[in-house]
């Protein structure tokens, strides 16, 4: 065992199944709880080969990786067809499976998968997230079907935690609350909460035509990305989702398509 692990605290989240849906109320964000601990960079990388599922497992694991890092600054990466054990104890490895028991330990009445956190001081050095085997999984979207359990937004839930979020039960719309439910997305305020940990401002510019160039006439600074804003100013015409930086330029139409300055005009 390397010196450092002599210094390592160890966490344990839980993320539980209620068996009614918990009522809504309305309320502001900024809501969302940190853990108080975080990674020394907003990325890490997973190490993912989930056995069974005909790999149905793995990719709806790197699905909810995706969510994370296309939503907000942190980055999690992946190394596939690589296991490593999660209830394998600070081997410096983040790793992911299901196991009958939590790790040796009883799992908890309705409990669906935990996330084990290894840090020093306040800065992350592991996470290893664990499913319930001895429960029903499938993969959907939308309404929670309490016949199986959605592992997408589990894991979605799982890695909020792997990288510093904590429970949220205020009753916000929150993919973080510590019951499963309808919420199979990030929302405003867990996109919040890894804003407050990891991110500095930046400058985003509103897509109007939805093509994924935006309008460099029309900033917004700010440290998470807002609905309909996109990182880049490249768009010539952000009324047009057929003129972009991308776009297939028709020749001697008189039209700039590729944003490049000008209309093709010869016949190579």
């Amino acid at each position: 065992m390397k010196s450092i692990n002599n210094l390592t605290s160890h966490k344990v989240f839980g993320l539980i199944l209620l068996l009614f849906l918990a009522t809504r109320i309305t309320s502001n964000a900024g809501a969302y709880e940190l853990a108080g601990y975080s990674w020394p960079t907003a990325s890490t990388t997973f190490y993912v080969d989930i056995p069974g599922g005909d790999g149905l497992w793995n990719d709806a694991f790197e699905s909810a990786m995706y969510q994370w890092s296309v939503n907000t600054r942190f980055e999690y990466y992946i190394v596939r067809d690589t296991y490593s054990n999660p209830c394998r104890e600070d081997d410096e490895r983040n790793g992911v499976g299901f196991a009958a028991s939590d790790c040796g330990d009883a799992w908890g009445q309705n409990t669906l998968a935990v996330t084990h956190i290894w840090y020093v001081g306040d800065t992350i050095t592991e996470t290893d997230i664990v499913f319930n085997a001895n429960q029903h999984w499938d993969v959907y979207s939308g309404p929670w079907s309490y016949s199986s359990n959605d592992f997408t937004r589990i894991a979605i839930h799982e890695l909020g935690h792997a990288l510093g979020l904590n429970h949220e039960n205020s009753g916000i719309d929150s993919i973080m609350a510590s019951y499963a439910g309808d919420i199979y997305l990030p929302q405003e305020d867990d996109i919040a909460g890894v804003a407050a940990i990891y991110e500095t401002p930046d400058t985003y510019y509103r897509d109007w035509d939805g093509d994924g160039y935006g309008d460099t006439y029309s900033p917004y600074t700010t440290a998470n990305r807002p609905s309909g804003y996109v990182i880049n100013d490249w768009d010539c015409n952000d009324n047009d989702d057929t003129i972009h930086p991308g776009a297939a330029e028709t020749r001697q139409d008189g039209i700039d398509q590729d944003c490049d300055g000008a209309d093709v005009t010869n016949s190579k």
